[in-house]
């Protein structure tokens, strides 16, 4: 096994050093366990059918296979149920998990704003909430009411109108009371006494007493998984909130973490299940490694989930980093459902993070209260996900609609870029949709001709020659020779002021992107004087390799507010030093 600083690694969890990884090696230490769904999916299939077919009688059937429960009535509306009893210690952590997580949530409420692109072209985006939703609260090898909560708590914010909980029931066919609290609490409107692929069934299609759902959130075991996954795939018309894998956490530790809190962080992801992911980063040296595995086995020897947290750590592993921007660039890499950071000053790393569920900073901060009570929601991406999804939050029960509303200057402005672009694109009817309620509004115009453009009366001195020379010019034909200049000249007195707007548009953006332009030069070049004049007085000499690297150091917005935080000379010269090593520039 590897050692560090003369410290052995136990068989608790394999151990690797990062520089000494290839490229490939990288890649597969990033990679989770391989799920074979085509397996899974060829047992959810049919149970996904049965229950488009059957309904509730299915979801009776497989709740008495699968969870030897007899149930009478598969949904039951919680308005008529009775309010839970719980000791009230318990009453009171919910209460104020309830709290917190509401007052998280509501702040994410955001403001409709219109934008006014052009002068008479009005965008806006409004705000709707999904009518339905399916919220999933798993509850085989432990019941998880703070799911309920996590689900139920921004759909109740949202204003979603039918909330559906699902959940296996009790041996007795009851609710778990405090589940059932919780969803009172948070509003939900129906409970589905069912679990597993017959419950994300039953709430996609819809049975006779459950009512079917638009989106269908809450993490579960691979045949739930699979289950959305065929769901949001058929006829039924649904979506839900991400991909779903074993629960993952990922510890950043350095010499100043306590071996007790970073055991017992590894440990409280482990006792999810065998299948949990559980990585430990080192960050630099003078890690006391033994002291930490030492706790880990002490720890997990002690709990009455050991079997299942000592099942996970077999397959789990720690890396050696050299400092905490690999460790970071590891953790970005391996992209973490919880990533927890504890090191000396952790919230200066922050920045760095780019790919990761959630994120716990500092010695005080455990992955549990994001779990429970911080108010942050702990339905996360896993397996990888956290690269391109998000965790549950208020905007995952929520719809955006665009909104326009054009004037007819607006449309006289914005319509000819829209007919040329239509034009390009080769759609007659898209062109035509603006041209002809433009040609309608010029000949709709009845504004007096100018002199110069009028057409003489018969009886006038012109007409009156024009006649004598034989001319046959008939008053019908005045006229409409009248309007027909009368529409030729409004419109090219409308194109003249159209171009004469647009063109007094261009040129007021090209001045404000000028100007933004210079006043990002300015602030960027007056910034890097600041970092050349802080180096220079911590005794960097010019022409040095520290002076030279400085420029690419400027180059970067994240390094350069890093290097600002460092507060003495030493630490700024140490800073440079490092990030000469990280970018191969000594």
């Amino acid at each position: 096994m590897e050692t560090h600083q003369g410290l052995t690694a136990s068989s608790v969890m394999k151990s690797y050093r990062l520089s000494e990884l290839s490229d490939a090696e990288l890649r597969g230490l990033k990679a989770r366990p391989r799920i074979d769904f085509s397996s899974i999916f060829g047992t959810v299939n049919p149970i996904v059918e049965d229950v488009r077919v059957r309904g509730d009688a299915a979801v009776k059937d497989y709740t008495e296979k699968f969870d030897k429960v007899t149930l009478d009535d598969v949904v039951v509306c919680v308005i008529d149920l009775p309010d839970a009893e719980l000791d009230p210690a318990v009453k009171e952590a919910f209460d104020v998990a309830y709290d917190n997580i509401y007052a998280f949530h509501v702040s994410q409420k955001l403001p409709e704003k219109t934008v006014e692109n052009m002068k008479g072209v009005r965008c806006k985006r409004i705000t709707r909430c999904i009518g339905s939703v399916g919220l999933y609260v798993p509850g085989g090898t432990a019941v998880l009411p703070s799911t309920a909560l996590m689900l139920a708590v921004p759909a109740q914010i949202a204003g979603c109108k039918t909330i559906v909980l699902a959940t296996p029931p009790s041996r007795d066919g009851s609710i778990c009371k405090e589940v059932l609290y919780c969803a009172k609490k948070a509003g939900v409107t129906h409970i589905l006494k069912a679990g597993g692929a017959q419950a994300i069934s039953a709430m996609a299609w819809g049975t006779a007493s459950c009512p079917k759902v638009e989106k269908i959130f809450g993490p579960g075991n691979q045949y739930v998984t699979a289950a959305k996954m065929i769901l949001q795939n058929s006829e039924a018309m649904v979506s839900i909130d991400m991909p779903a894998g074993p629960s993952e956490v990922l510890v950043i530790a350095d010499k100043y973490a306590n071996p007790v809190h970073v055991a017992a962080d590894l440990l409280s992801q482990a006792e999810h299940g065998p299948d949990s992911q559980v990585v430990l980063v080192i960050a630099g040296d003078g890690v006391d490694l033994d002291a930490i595995e030492a706790e880990v086995s002490k720890q997990c020897n002690a709990l009455p989930r050991g079997e299942f947290a000592s099942k996970a750590l077999s397959h789990s592993f720690t890396v050696f980093s050299k400092d905490m921007v690999e460790a970071i660039s590891f953790s970005n890499l391996y992209a973490p459902e919880h990533l927890i950071i504890n090191v000396k000053d952790a919230e200066q790393w922050e920045e760095l993070i780019e790919n990761a569920g959630s994120v716990f900073l500092g010695q005080w901060t455990p992955e549990s209260v994001g779990d429970y009570a911080s108010g942050t929601n702990h339905v996360l991406p896993t397996y990888g996900y956290a690269r391109m999804y998000s965790g549950v939050s208020l905007n995952s029960f929520l719809k955006y609609i665009t909104v326009q509303s054009l004037t007819e200057e607006g449309l006289r402005k914005l319509g000819p870029y829209v007919a040329k672009m239509a034009e390009v694109e080769g759609l007659e009817a898209h062109k035509r949709a603006v041209t002809l309620r433009l040609q309608e509004e010029h000949d709709a115009e009845e504004e007096d001709v100018p002199p110069c453009f009028e057409v003489p009366a018969e009886d006038s001195p012109r007409s009156t020659s024009s006649n004598k020379r034989g001319s046959s010019t008939s008053t019908t034909g005045a006229s409409h020779s009248k309007k027909s200049k009368s529409a030729y000249f409004n419109m090219f007195r409308s194109m003249v002021k159209q171009n004469s707007e647009v063109s007094g548009a261009k040129l007021q953006m090209m001045k404000e992107r000028q100007a933004e332009k210079k006043m990002k030069e300015q602030q960027e070049s007056t910034q890097h004087e600041a970092v050349i004049q802080c180096a220079l007085e911590a005794g960097i000499e010019p022409g040095s390799p520290e002076y030279l690297a400085l420029g690419y150091l400027c180059g970067s917005a994240i390094m350069t507010r890093l290097f600002f935080k460092c507060q003495t000379p030493e630490q700024r010269i140490a800073f440079i030093r490092r990030y000469m090593k990280a970018e191969n520039l000594d």
